[in-house]
C-alpha cells in the first residue's frame, strides 16, 4: 500500500528549508520508503531546494493563510481533494515522527491522532445547530471527541472526504471550527471511522511532547498536563 505525507506551510512569507527540516527529515528517516510529500506552500523561497534535498516532493501552491481559520477551512474543504494518495500522515512543524514502524501500527484505521483530556469548549455550538449535518441522527451522537489531534494525524483521505461531505456547509455557523475537532465528531460519531481507544490513541502520539515512546507528538510548548499512558 502507498503513504504519503502532508506538510502544510501556508504563511505569507517565503518557505523557509532551515525552518521546516525536521518534520520533512524525519518523515524520511522513519519511513519504510521515500513515500511521497505534499509539500503546500504559499510562497515559494527554498521549495526547490526541499524537492531537491528529500526527493518524491509534489509541491502544491496554495492561497496564503492569515489565520489558523484559513488553515482549519484548507485543511476540511481543499486539502484532500488535491492529495492523491489514499494512506496520509499530517505533520506540522512542531509534530512530526519519531520512530519507525508508523505504517504498520494505522493498519486497519482511518483516522489516528493524539488523545484529548478534555471536552472541547462551545462543542455544541459548531457541531449540533442549524442543521449544519446531513445525517438524520447527529443530534444523538455522543462522542466527546477524546482522540483524534490533527497536529500529527495518520487520515484516509476517502474517509475525509466522505466526512467533508456528511455536512451542509452553507449552514455553518460562525466562530472558529478546528479541523481535527470537527473531522472527529462527525468521523467517529457517524460510524465513518473505525472506532480508537484512547489507549491506542496514547501509543500512536501525544500532545504536548512528553518524552514518550510514541510514533510521533504534536506541541512543545502546549501548556498542558503531562499524562501517562
Amino acid at each position: 500500500m502507498d503513504f504519503a505525507g502532508i506538510y502544510v506551510f501556508g504563511y505569507d512569507r517565503p518557505f523557509n528549508l532551515a525552518e521546516n527540516l525536521l518534520p520533512l527529515q524525519s518523515f524520511r528517516d522513519f519511513s519504510d520508503k521515500d513515500w511521497p510529500i505534499y509539500l503546500f506552500y504559499a510562497v515559494a523561497g527554498e521549495v526547490e531546494e526541499a524537492v531537491k534535498k528529500f526527493g518524491n516532493v509534489i509541491p502544491i501552491q496554495i492561497k496564503p493563510m492569515l489565520s489558523i481559520n484559513d488553515y482549519d477551512n484548507f485543511m476540511m474543504r481543499e486539502c484532500f481533494h488535491l492529495v492523491k494518495h489514499e494512506l496520509t500522515l499530517t505533520m506540522h512543524q512542531d509534530g512530526y515522527l519519531l520512530k519507525k514502524g508508523w505504517e504498520e501500527f494505522t493498519d486497519g484505521y482511518d483516522y489516528l491522532g493524539a488523545s484529548w483530556i478534555r471536552h472541547i469548549p462551545n462543542f455544541d455550538f459548531h457541531y449540533k445547530e442549524n442543521n449544519f449535518s446531513k445525517f438524520e441522527g447527529y443530534k444523538n451522537i455522543r462522542t466527546t471527541t477524546t482522540v483524534g489531534n490533527g497536529g500529527f494525524c495518520f487520515r484516509k483521505t476517502s474517509k475525509m472526504l466522505e466526512v467533508e461531505n456528511s455536512v451542509n456547509w452553507c449552514s455553518r455557523v460562525g466562530g472558529w471550527l478546528p479541523d481535527d475537532v470537527f473531522y472527529s465528531f462527525y468521523g467517529f460519531g457517524q460510524g465513518i471511522f473505525k472506532p480508537v481507544s484512547v489507549g491506542v490513541a496514547d501509543l500512536w502520539s501525544q500532545e504536548p511532547f512528553c518524552g514518550r515512546d510514541t510514533y510521533g507528538f504534536h506541541g512543545v510548548n502546549t501548556v498542558r498536563h503531562c499524562k501517562s499512558p
